[in-house]
């Protein structure tokens, strides 16, 4: 089975192989896009991160008996436009001080002036974005939730993950063929 329906032509599933459940990673006004889409698909066996922005595709891969840990966060955004807002308000000094004509002095310090406070604004009514952390022994699938639909069905994707971790893990501890030699 091809995976075109979520944009992703060029990626197949294991033979026998069937999808569980999806998580579109899209941002809510950003459903039909073909150029930029993100989806996480859970099957049962494996855990795939698919993404596509622009020209550049990504696609990552787990085994859901290797997933030993699932991290839902919201990630800080940092101290970087407060810092740019400051620079902002020493260059409309600044060009206050050296523009001859008042008209111009007025409007170009005014600009900048206004540009570090939108970067102010911006960065405190933005609430950072929301992050899913996936750990796989060594390796981790990191990944954005850049809608409200994706963060509202993230945790009944995580459960039904270990719920099919589980399910799989009970299945191959009962298979009497595989066992540890002593």
């Amino acid at each position: 089975m091809d995976l075109d329906q979520y944009g992703f032509d060029h990626v197949g599933l294991i033979a026998g192989e069937r999808i569980e459940s999806a998580l579109n990673l899209n941002s809510d006004g950003d459903r039909g896009s073909t150029r930029n889409s993100a989806v996480m698909l859970l099957t049962d066996k494996r855990l795939i991160h698919l993404r596509r922005d622009g020209k550049q595709r990504r696609a990552d891969f787990a085994l859901i008996e290797d997933v030993e840990a699932v991290a839902v966060a919201a990630e800080s955004l940092g101290n970087g436009a407060f810092w740019w807002a400051a620079l902002g308000f020493i260059v409309a000094a600044i060009l206050y001080f050296v523009i001859d004509s008042q008209l111009y002095r007025i409007a170009g310090s005014a600009i900048v002036a206004l540009m570090g406070a939108w970067l102010i604004a911006d960065r405190i009514t933005d609430a950072g974005r929301s992050v899913v952390v996936v750990k796989t022994g060594t390796s981790q699938l990191r990944f954005n939730l850049n809608s409200a639909d994706a963060s509202a069905d993230t945790y009944s994707f995580i459960n039904l993950l270990f719920q099919l971790k589980a399910d799989g893990s009970v299945e191959s501890r009962s298979d009497p063929s595989s066992f540890a030699p002593r």
